[in-house]
C-alpha cells in the first residue's frame, strides 16, 4: 500500500544531514548553480550495508543562466535484498545586477528495495538525495523570498525549499508549499532538495518503494522591484522599479505619446495623481510620489488617443515593508 507522506521530522532532520543547502562562506563569492544526486546506505551492522554500482554524478557545478540536468542510477544488493536508487535533477539559477535571484528545481528521487529472503540479522536503509542550489548569492538589501511550486510523495520522503544564510540560519518550507517572507541583506544559498528513503525491517520480505517529485522555484526580489506590467498602453509609457527610500516611482513616456494621445491619467493604488495634456505629453517621464510602503504600489495609466480610443496599463512592485 502506498502512503503519501512528507516525513514529520522534516526540515530539522534534513538540515542536520550535512548534505543540504550549504551556507555561503566569505570565500564563496562566485555565483554558480550546484546540482547534486547521491545515494547512501546504512544498516544495523556494517556487514549488512549494501554495495552499489552505476552512474553517480555527485555534485556538479555550472555557471548561472543555463539549464542543466544530471541523473543517478545505482543498483546494490545484500545477501537478502536488492536495491535501486534513481534520480533525475534539472536546475537553473539566474539573476540581475539589481539583486533579483531565481532558482528553479525539477527533480524526482526514487529508492526501492526487493527482499529475496526474510533476514533476522540485517535491516538496511537506502536514501536517495537530490538538490539544486544557487550558491554565492548576495542579497544587497531587504528582499522578498518567494517560494512556489508543486510536489508529490510516496512512502518515506523529505525535502526543503528556501534559503540558508552564511550564519547557518534558514528559512525553508516543504516542497509544494508557498512562502513569501522578507529576508535581511546578506549572503545566502538558495534552492531546494529532496530525499526518498526505504528500510527493510527485520524478518520482512515485503517490497519497499519511496518516491519524491517536485517542481519548485525559490526567488529573491529586492524591495521595490517591478513585479508585473501589462496593458496596451505600454506602447506609450512604462513604470520602473519603486524607490523605497523616497517612496516614489518613475514612469517613462514614449516620444510618440504627444502625436497619438490627447490625455493621460495616472493613478497610484486607485487614487488619481496627475493628468497630462497638451505640452505635458512631451515630457520624457513623470515621477509619482507618496506611495504607501506596505502596498503593491499599483500604478495605473489610462491613455485617451486622439481618435477617442482608450488604452490602459497597470504595473505593480514588491512592497517596501
Amino acid at each position: 500500500m502506498s502512503v503519501r507522506r512528507w516525513v514529520s521530522a522534516g526540515v530539522v532532520g534534513l538540515l542536520g544531514l550535512g548534505m543540504t543547502l550549504q551556507p555561503v562562506t566569505a570565500q564563496a563569492a562566485v555565483r554558480s548553480t550546484e546540482l547534486g544526486a547521491y545515494e547512501w546506505a546504512t544498516a544495523n551492522d556494517p556487514g549488512c550495508v549494501p554495495t552499489f554500482n552505476g552512474a553517480r554524478p555527485g555534485t556538479v557545478r555550472y555557471p548561472p543562466g543555463v539549464w542543466r540536468t544530471i541523473a543517478l542510477d545505482r543498483t546494490g544488493s545484500t545477501a537478502a535484498a536488492g536495491f535501486r536508487a534513481t534520480a533525475v535533477v534539472t536546475g537553473r539559477m539566474s539573476g540581475d545586477s539589481r539583486g533579483t535571484t531565481r532558482v528553479r528545481m525539477r527533480a524526482t528521487a526514487t529508492a526501492s528495495a526487493n527482499p529475496t529472503t526474510a533476514s533476522s540479522v540485517c535491516s538496511p536503509t537506502v536514501k536517495v538525495y537530490t538538490r539544486v542550489t544557487g550558491v554565492g548569492v548576495t542579497v544587497p538589501k531587504r528582499s522578498w523570498l518567494v517560494v512556489r511550486g508543486s510536489a508529490s510523495a510516496r512512502g518515506r520522503t523529505d525535502g526543503a525549499v528556501g534559503v540558508v544564510a552564511s550564519d547557518g540560519s534558514s528559512i525553508v518550507v516543504k516542497p509544494g508549499r508557498s512562502l513569501t517572507r522578507l529576508v535581511p541583506p546578506g549572503s545566502y544559498s538558495v534552492g531546494g532538495q529532496l530525499i526518498a528513503e526505504v528500510t527493510v525491517p527485520f524478518g520482512s520480505r515485503d517490497d519497499q518503494l519511496s518516491r519524491a517529485s517536485a517542481d519548485v522555484a525559490a526567488n529573491i526580489f529586492p524591495i521595490g522591484t517591478l513585479r508585473s506590467q501589462r496593458g496596451r498602453a505600454l506602447r506609450f509609457l512604462r513604470a520602473g522599479h519603486r524607490n523605497c527610500t523616497d517612496h516614489k516611482v518613475r514612469v517613462a513616456l514614449s516620444r510618440s505619446l504627444p502625436r497619438r494621445a490627447k490625455r493621460v491619467t495616472l493613478y497610484v493604488n486607485g487614487d488619481r495623481r496627475t493628468v497630462l495634456t497638451g505640452r505635458e505629453l512631451r515630457r520624457t517621464a513623470v515621477v509619482l510620489r507618496r506611495i504607501a510602503p506596505r502596498s503593491d504600489g499599483v500604478v495605473r495609466a489610462v491613455v485617451v488617443r486622439k481618435s477617442g480610443a482608450r488604452e490602459a496599463m497597470r504595473a505593480t512592485s514588491w512592497p517596501c515593508r
